[in-house]
């Protein structure tokens, strides 16, 4: 977890201090960085995900490790050659980009062009650390990706931009050091993921790998699909909004994008141990699991939303700049914020189908979404502009929790629907609700002041979490466990 708050808070701290100190229209490219981060599944045709399921069925299914090493050398050949495609791509068409979509009217071209150019060198480095990292995590080593996550987020954000204002070299300075920490990152992750496996690799059957390639194509589209409909809206107002507008618009996309953070770690980590679990027939204990996870993400999602709107005052004090601008940034980041965590709770439903390794039903749901959600967000987008955009993905991510998760759940989860949605959601996401309205309406009788802001955001946080967890009851019986156990 402390890996996860190192992130959350660097991605908080750092958006309002790079818009203020690198300008509106830098940041728009950093938002341009993001989206294409984003968009990096589209161009690994699923190995990530599938090398992080294989991983987790060969470990459960045939302990020692040699085979794990083997699927790892395997799928390390073609992401080698995938990330150089995307690398080495975005670096040949940084001209096109530059005059026809990135046009800016406070920044030289030169400074634009050599920013794609370090954009397309880190994210080819970071196509290649988030391979060795799945399989990482697949292995439950979850405390050596967490340090270096730590370390790579702190110096991708704050430690750029302290390179950046040191420097005097702006936004150029900020993505030259880019690169050489995504290249540390691939380099502690691979060196930790190696160290943990055996030096001997041994041999897996042809059908085996037929199996996982199968896996991995059809995860390759579903995920296709997906980031189309999450990143439509951006994509299209990246085309609309002027670049110093889209700046605003991605530093609330990036202050929301804290909630991603926050909770991917808790699938990450549920999907190995999940997959055990079922492969293993226990299917008590699974959907055990499955419900504290629920509680979790609702409870780090709920908090961190909460804390979003209260610190509004800070980030907007500490981004002076932004009042000339239509694009309020701080409604943005509420507004996805509240969509993120629908999108946290939703990914849980998808875990456990992949744990199962059928996902013919996600990919039915997906695609009904996509249907609905890209051609609905690009025109809101088009016509009504970022704030109706961000508060119509919001809206219809939590409508797809409601439709499509029973449909879900009746099929993979034992005890259906009902259980889960009175036992592990419901909850804690009223009570956590009631404690969050509760701050904010303390918060409004306190001072307008930069300190009360950050401290009723920090308590808002830790009250939400805390009351969404202690209303679950199974956290409960382990909190009392661990308190007994402690003081025995």
């Amino acid at each position: 977890m402390f890996g996860t708050g190192v992130s959350s808070v660097a991605a908080l701290l750092s958006a309002p201090l790079a818009f203020r100190y690198l300008g509106a229209d830098a940041y728009g490219l950093i938002g341009v960085y993001l989206l294409l981060q984003g968009l990096m599944p589209l161009f690994d045709l699923g190995i990530t995900p599938g090398l992080a399921r294989a991983v987790s069925w060969h470990r459960g299914a045939r302990p020692g490790g040699g085979q794990v090493l083997t699927l790892v050398r395997l799928a390390e050949r073609p992401m080698l050659l995938f990330a150089a495609i995307f690398g080495l791509g975005l670096v040949g068409l940084s001209g096109v980009i530059q005059r026809h979509w990135l046009v800016s009217a406070q920044l030289p071209t030169s400074i634009v062009h050599l920013t794609i150019i370090m954009m397309g060198a880190a994210l080819a480095l970071r196509m290649l650390a988030g391979l060795q990292k799945a399989a990482l995590m697949a292995i439950e080593h979850q405390l050596q990706v967490n340090a270096v996550q730590s370390v790579a987020v702190l110096a991708r954000t704050l430690g750029a931009l302290a390179f950046a204002m040191g420097t005097a070299t702006g936004v150029g300075g900020f993505f030259v050091v880019q690169v050489p920490v995504s290249l540390m990152e691939w380099w502690a992750y691979r060196h930790y993921l190696l160290k943990a496996l055996p030096r001997e690799a041994q041999p897996i059957t042809r059908r085996e790998l037929r199996d996982h390639g199968r896996f991995a194509l059809g995860v390759a589209g579903l995920a296709a699909l997906w980031l189309l409909t999450s990143q439509a809206d951006k994509l299209a107002l990246s085309r609309i909004l002027p670049l110093a507008e889209y700046g605003a618009y991605s530093l609330g996309i990036h202050m929301a994008s804290a909630v991603i953070i926050a909770t991917g770690p808790i699938q990450a980590a549920v999907l190995p141990r999940l997959t055990r679990l079922i492969a293993a027939g226990e299917e008590s204990q699974s959907r055990l699991l499955y419900g504290m996870a629920t509680a979790m993400t609702v409870a780090l999602a709920c908090g961190l939303t909460v804390g979003i709107y209260l610190a509004g005052p800070i980030v907007v004090a500490l981004m002076h700049p932004v009042g000339v601008l239509d694009v309020k940034p701080m409604r943005i980041a509420v507004a996805y914020a509240f969509g993120n965590s629908a999108i946290a709770i939703v990914g849980l439903s998808y875990q456990l189908q992949n744990a199962r390794g059928r996902l013919r039903l996600h990919a039915a749901g997906t695609i009904a979404q996509a249907i609905v959600q890209i051609p609905l967000l690009v025109w809101v987008a088009s016509t009504y502009g970022a704030l109706m955009t961000a508060l119509v993905f919001a809206a219809l991510n939590w409508l797809f929790v409601m439709l499509w998760m029973p449909v879900v759940h009746a099929r993979f989860l034992a005890g259906g629907q009902w259980p889960w949605l009175r036992r592990d959601l419901l909850p804690p996401l009223l009570i956590s609700g009631v404690a969050a309205l509760s701050v904010v309406h303390l918060m409004s009788y306190a001072p307008h002041s930069i300190a009360f802001s950050g401290a009723g955001a920090l308590l808002g946080m830790g009250t939400t979490m805390v009351f969404a967890l202690v209303a679950h009851a199974d956290i409960r019986q382990y909190l009392w466990r661990r308190w007994h156990y402690r003081g025995a």
